[in-house]
């Protein structure tokens, strides 16, 4: 029986460890806290349950004049719904009999690891270890927050809250606190926010958030960060005070405390490097996830984790694919493909077409704004790029996935009926306007 340890019990992890199970190979998953790791634990799946939390309190409070609220409580129900989750995961992973084994692991050679007191040995390894926030100090004596904190702390009065760092977390966490009744202010340090965004959804986003009083600033060069009974925050010749500082400047790979160099795995900068089949330079040791992708992303990780084990039980080759991306703000924006600043700068021909949804009477229902949904088509009508900006936008991008993937014209999402009403009718209104008339291309 071929033997596999998988090292790492996040997205990524768990889904190579099932399907490795299901193939009848003896597998061992090793995590050194609790599973589902980062994006379950103190990630993806906290923060959604306190933005979805966030905004309804929000909600409440301009349409109905909710004045108080227990932020307990509302921690709470987020502790339940991953407690929730991991349980259910937990025994998943129990019934396929996958040997589930908490503590650090580290190489002692390419075939063996070491845990706890154990030395585990495998004919291949797959490693998930995801990634960590990346933390460093200012001059000064302050303590700043990380974003785990900000996910376990509630807050018991009105704050005054910088968060450092505009890209997906800072953004998502200025929406939570925001909702919840705080004053948010983002500092950035480069020009401009969500540089991985299209800028038509930056530049909604923005609109939005200076609407709400969200105070987002860019090209800022803070000197120093002091911290008595508040934090005192030097940036740019001014000086300003906050109840609480969250650093948000993204996530590093986790990959330092395995003591690589006993293998021969190739890494730069902490980036375990790999082939287009996720194998490392070590050919039975393979690699998926944050901990040798840029794109840190949980879906991303988990789909790089199914295509691994396929390559290893099968030889097939993992083939590239189509990302979805999303920000969960209380208005989401999303994209997929090709953004139009993308397509002009490679020299792509293309038609861009917007739909706003002020008019759709599900849109009316969830509130007024500026809301659209836009493609970027090639001569014949597949589609390059997919912006939206609306509510519940991550749930369309499965839509779009599927016509991209299959190369499917978007004018034939006009053949079929959308229910009513729904935003998924804008889809529908948009692809057959497009089909009655054409453009002349950019």
């Amino acid at each position: 029986m071929t033997k596999i340890i998988i090292l790492g019990a996040g997205p990524a992890g768990t889904a190579a460890a099932l399907k490795a199970a299901s193939a009848g190979w003896e597998t061992l998953l090793i995590e050194k806290d609790k599973v589902g790791g980062t994006c379950l634990q103190r990630g993806c799946i906290p923060t959604k349950a306190l933005l979805e939390e966030a905004h309804t309190i929000d909600l409440a409070r301009r349409n109905h004049g909710l004045s108080q609220i227990d932020e307990n409580a509302v921690y709470e129900r987020k502790d339940k719904i991953v407690a929730d989750l991991t349980a259910t995961l937990t025994q998943q992973i129990s019934a396929k009999k996958i040997r589930l084994i908490q503590g650090e692991a580290t190489f002692v050679d390419d075939h063996t690891i070491r845990v706890n007191d154990e030395t585990l040995t495998a004919d291949s390894i797959l490693i998930a270890t995801g990634s960590k926030n990346r933390v460093f100090d200012f001059p000064g004596n302050a303590k700043l927050w990380t974003s785990d904190d900000a996910l376990f702390q509630p807050l018991s009065s009105k704050k005054k809250i910088l968060l450092i760092g505009g890209g997906v977390i800072g953004i998502e966490l200025a929406a939570l606190y925001h909702g919840l009744g705080h004053d948010v202010s983002i500092f950035e340090k480069e020009a401009k926010i969500l540089p991985n965004a299209p800028k038509d959804l930056v530049q909604s986003l923005m609109m939005d958030y200076k609407k709400e009083n969200i105070r987002v600033l860019t090209s800022i060069e803070i000197t120093k960060i002091t911290q008595a009974s508040d934090y005192t925050v030097e940036f740019n010749h001014q000086v300003e005070s906050f109840d609480i500082v969250v650093l948000c400047a993204g996530r590093i790979p986790n990959t330092d405390s395995l003591n690589l160099n006993a293998t021969g795995v190739l890494v730069e900068r902490g980036l375990i490097q790999v082939d287009s089949n996720y194998r490392t330079s070590v050919p039975h040791i393979y690699s998926v996830g944050d901990a040798s992708c840029r794109i840190q992303l949980a879906h991303v990780a988990t789909r790089q984790a199914l295509q691994a084990m396929d390559h290893m039980i099968h030889q097939t080759p993992c083939l590239p694919f189509i990302i979805p991306n999303a920000i969960y703000t209380p208005v989401q924006a999303a994209w997929i493909g090709k953004s139009e600043e993308e397509l002009k700068a490679q020299g792509i021909p293309y038609r861009s077409f917007r739909q706003p949804l002020g008019a759709l009477a599900k849109q009316k229902i969830k509130g007024d704004g500026r809301r659209y949904l836009s493609v970027n088509l090639d001569e014949n009508n597949l589609i390059l790029g997919v912006s939206l900006y609306l509510s519940d936008a991550s749930e369309f991008l499965p839509f779009f996935t599927f016509l991209m993937e299959n190369k499917i014209p978007f004018t034939q999402a006009s053949s079929i009926i959308y229910p009513h009403p729904t935003l998924s009718e804008a889809i529908g209104e948009l692809a057959a306007s497009i089909s009655e008339k054409s453009k002349t291309l950019h």
